[in-house]
């Protein structure tokens, strides 16, 4: 049956539900549900497929795990301003995801990455490779509170405080520009700092003061009032 019309075609029923079916089987159903067209394929678990006139598939509306599948290969482009995801849209994102997400694979973001919240938490290694201009690693603490801070199973091991005081070693509260505590006790008792200049023909550490008139009264302090001998022996410029 060929319906050829230099006007509509209206198809007007008044149950609400337009059937088409090959041979008494449903294959489709169009429903008008309080205004809404609802589509209905012709069985449980079956897909609606798009195809193109050569029989690719474009668009496929799985049945079984009611979810959409795009055709393997092209790239699908949604002109619209912002694409939401379980849920209401509540920003100016192109992307706005309400919920968690994962991504099973290789991210790649040409621009910057903000992370609004506080809580970021990873559970693998984060590895930072800079080709262009760096720093290949910047971090930015508004509040105060420590810019950086590394623990291991035994606690604080480095931290970088709001004012850039850094302690190692177990050091939380950093009072000095560099702060260092030795860990272990006896036998076990480790270095605080050790320098090694593998080149005799420049000094092992340089400290430079300020210069002033008259007499310096300060300028390495060595605390041994808990100790019974202290030196300083090597060469210091």
């Amino acid at each position: 049956i060929v319906l050829d019309s230099n006007g509509d075609i209206e198809l007007n029923t008044n149950s609400g539900n337009l059937l088409i079916k090959d041979d008494a089987t449903q294959f489709i159903k169009f429903t008008n549900n309080s205004g809404n067209c609802e589509v209905y394929n012709g069985a449980a678990d079956k897909n609606i497929i798009f195809k193109d006139t050569g029989g690719n598939n474009i668009l496929t509306i799985n049945g079984t795990d009611e979810s959409i599948v795009a055709n393997k290969g092209t790239i699908t482009s949604l002109y619209s301003n912002t694409l939401g995801v379980n849920g209401n849209v509540s920003g100016n994102e192109k992307l706005y995801v309400n919920g968690d997400a994962r991504i099973t694979g290789l991210l790649k973001v040409n621009g910057s990455i903000t992370v609004v919240h506080t809580d970021s938490t990873t559970t693998e290694q984060i590895s930072v490779t800079n080709d262009g201009t760096g720093p290949a690693f910047y971090a930015k603490q508004t509040g105060a509170q420590p810019i950086a801070k590394f623990d291991d199973e035994n606690g604080t091991q480095v931290i970088i405080d709001d004012h850039g005081l850094t302690g190692f070693g177990g050091v939380t509260s950093p009072a000095h520009q560099v702060d260092i505590q030795s860990s272990g006790t006896g036998g076990s008792a480790k270095i605080p700092l050790k320098v090694k200049q593998a080149d005799e023909s420049t000094c092992i550490m340089k400290i430079e003061g300020k210069a002033v008139s008259g007499n310096i009264t300060k300028s390495i302090v060595v605390d041994s009032s808990d100790v019974t001998r202290a030196e300083i022996k090597g060469y210091m410029k």
